[in-house]
């Protein structure tokens, strides 16, 4: 998500500075969690999709969650890497679960749940023509529904 969103274009070309917006949605509970940084913290490739499954992994899953089920886009940089497959790997040998079922759903013919919360914050961006901080785009993820938890 672009920093700075304004209606004036030579403002958008001249400052722009890139926010990254990473969703769990636990099908569960209907809840989704947002884990939102600028690109001065980090990028948006396996470590960071790893560290931020990590920290949701510690912070939210009780520890009697035993079977994980993961589905995630078909982006092969983030999502199908031998990186991630070994962190995988690591969260079964370690006994912090017994499996992981990681999916792909097949490409073009899939909308994961997580597709459908970014889709509610689309909405919501419609209705505002100017953003400038991170606080304004964390405002209207939160907006967008009670289900949702923001975490910067």
């Amino acid at each position: 998500m672009p920093l700075l969103v304004s209606s004036n274009r030579d403002v958008f070309y001249k400052i722009q500075l890139w926010l990254f917006n990473f969703c769990v949605h636990v099908g569960s509970i209907k809840k989704s969690y947002f884990y939102v940084y600028d690109e001065t913290v980090g990028g948006k490739g396996q470590n960071e999709v790893a560290s931020l499954l990590l920290y949701f992994v510690n912070t939210y899953l009780s520890s009697e969650v035993t079977d994980l089920y993961i589905f995630s886009g078909n982006c092969s940089s983030q999502n199908k890497n031998y990186m991630l497959l070994q962190f995988f790997y690591t969260l079964v040998d370690t006994g912090r679960f017994t499996k992981i079922h990681h999916r792909y759903p097949e490409p073009g013919h899939s909308f994961l749940l997580g597709d459908r919360s970014f889709g509610l914050i689309e909405l919501q961006k419609k209705k505002h023509d100017k953003m400038y901080l991170p606080r304004d785009y964390i405002n209207i993820i939160q907006g967008s529904s009670k289900h949702f938890l923001v975490k910067r």
